[in-house]
């Protein structure tokens, strides 16, 4: 996760009573890749009598899918007191304004996050002449790569003797298509593959492949996308493993054995 924070001198608008301290220009950038997927705030300070110094401290927060609970997030240019530079004295005139954007990039998903900014006005001798707290509004990121996940595998016999047809559902639960997607059976060392063109989102399609069969000697699983060439939020399900104990179809009758 990458934060920077830029300043800037701005002429004194004419208004009635500005707020000292404000949050304003919460700018929430979806993306595909994570690493293009951005959350920035513009903090504005501006000076209270007897202003020396002004100080302000960004902090992201982050919620996770699913949880109630706001947590700090660590990262570079975050957590800590900043003061202008350039010019080094702006806050001392009444009129001065000092804007600080902050953007952070590289976000997970799918979560939902926000700023807690603390500003703080400094004096002669470094005297805390006022201090205020301000969160900005919510930034939800969705996760938008593929999910694909291998269903059960129902094994039956094929026609010919000791092979057999390995039948799956490989879905894709995510928010976009996913194409050219490889779906390997590994019988005991022995590879068979198929290729579906596009699985689009939150769609499925089964499977089938004809191959010897399998044991607890030569045990089998499918597996999606087993070179990792499809970018995907999570590979938690992408192989499952098959049950080679016995079968529920029968031969005149007779279960047959995996």
């Amino acid at each position: 996760m990458a934060a920077a924070a830029a300043a800037s001198l701005v002429p004194p608008v004419p208004t009635t009573n500005p707020p000292r301290a404000q949050l304003s220009v919460l700018t929430c950038v979806k993306a595909l890749d994570p690493v293009a997927r951005s959350v920035s705030v513009t903090a504005t300070m501006r000076p209270l009598k007897g202003t020396q110094k002004l100080n302000v401290n960004v902090r992201l927060q982050d919620r996770a899918a699913g949880t109630h609970t706001w947590l700090t997030i660590a990262a570079p240019g975050l957590g800590q007191w900043l003061a202008p530079t350039d010019p080094p004295t702006l806050g001392r005139r009444p009129g001065d304004v000092w804007n600080v954007r902050h953007p952070v990039a590289d976000l997970t998903a799918p979560a939902a996050y926000r700023f807690s900014v603390q500003f703080r006005w400094l004096g002669a001798g470094g005297r805390v002449l006022g201090a205020e707290s301000l969160t900005s509004a919510t930034c939800q990121q969705p996760e938008l790569r593929p999910d694909l996940v291998v269903g059960t595998v129902a094994v039956t016999p094929a026609a010919r003797r000791n092979r057999r047809v390995y039948a799956t559902t490989i879905s894709n639960t995510g928010a976009t298509a996913a194409s050219q997607v490889l779906v390997e059976l590994n019988v005991g060392g022995t590879i068979v593959q198929h290729t579906i063109p596009r699985l689009g989102p939150h769609s499925s399609q089964v499977v089938k492949f004809t191959g010897p069969a399998c044991s607890t000697v030569a045990p089998a699983s499918v597996t999606v996308d087993p070179n990792n060439q499809i970018d995907v939020s999570s590979r938690a399900q992408a192989v499952a493993q098959v049950s080679c104990v016995a079968t529920s179809a029968a031969v005149n009758g007779t279960p047959v054995p995996g």
